[in-house]
């Protein structure tokens, strides 16, 4: 009930596309993909930054996420009703048998609740609208997409290094605002060539005063992306996917009927995520896929 009402009064972004109806991370994969084939039939490279936060749901500011449900117009006694949810939260670990002493927690939306998705969103959201302010970044038929967001994942977009700089450091100020870090070690950044172009050199791009490491190709929400956008890569990774599972079925199930086992086949083997989105690949690495389903 309470996730049905707050999800009433949210009014979230385009650009953020997790825990909502009719969206999926291969609609966010989708959006990255088009922009940069945009940009890339018009000959300019697009820099991209990664960015992973660190146990973002964890570190969510309750009295900033009781002001954002505020500024949204939700019911006062909707707003009462999460802090006292919130406030009166008793925790203990468990460990060999043994229980920890009561403790309450200070921050963070409850893991696995029906609620937490859209209030993470609500939460985050406002970085989303600050980069989309600065007009800075890709923009497609003169709709700014400088950001894709899916959950506690964001990816950045700009057609030029110093403007990828300068949206960095809008994610740096809110996310220290807000309670949020970014893990540096796993944020990374590419430039998507145009053409056959060479890889352009460019200065450190840098997050928290840190040089993000320059990738090639990056598994974007399952879905491996490439400087040249090239499937040949998310192709060999669901021929792989398929090979394991086609082994576990045919360990496990031995001695079920061909009936069992077709019907598991079909059922675990025949989907390939994000196949929809395959439009640039080699003859040779199709064929290696059709071999592995035959």
């Amino acid at each position: 009930m309470l996730e049905r009402r707050l999800s009433h009064h949210l009014n979230l972004n385009d650009a953020q596309f997790g825990f909502r109806p009719g969206l999926s991370t291969e609609s966010a994969v989708f959006s990255l993909k088009h922009t940069v084939r945009y940009y890339a039939q018009r000959r300019t490279p697009v820099y991209a930054a990664f960015l992973d936060l660190s146990k973002a749901f964890d570190l969510v500011n309750y009295n900033l996420l009781w002001s954002k449900l505020s500024a949204i117009a939700l019911p006062t006694e909707l707003i009462t009703i999460f802090q006292y949810w919130y406030g009166n939260q008793i925790n203990q670990v468990r460990w060999s048998g043994a229980l920890s002493d009561e403790y309450v927690l200070e921050c963070g939306v409850r893991q696995g609740g029906l609620s937490s998705p859209a209030l993470f969103n609500l939460y985050i959201n406002d970085l989303i609208g600050e980069l989309s302010d600065t007009k800075i970044g890709c923009s497609v038929d003169g709709l700014m997409v400088n950001s894709i967001s899916y959950a506690d994942d964001m990816v950045l977009l700009c057609p030029t290094v110093n403007g990828l700089c300068k949206l960095l450091k809008v994610c740096e100020e809110y996310a220290s605002y807000h309670g949020l870090r970014y893990n540096v070690k796993k944020s990374e950044f590419m430039v998507f060539r145009s053409g056959n172009k060479k890889p352009i050199p460019v200065p450190p791009v840098k997050l928290l005063n840190v040089a993000l490491e320059r990738v090639s190709q990056f598994k974007y929400l399952g879905h491996i992306v490439t400087e040249n956008l090239s499937d040949n890569c998310d192709i060999e990774r669901e021929r792989r996917a398929l090979a394991v599972r086609c082994n576990m079925l045919a360990r496990r199930f031995a001695k079920c009927t061909r009936d069992v086992k077709v019907t598991l086949f079909k059922a675990f083997c025949q989907t390939f995520y994000t196949c929809s989105l395959w439009c640039d690949y080699t003859q040779k690495t199709y064929n290696a896929l059709r071999v592995s389903v035959q």
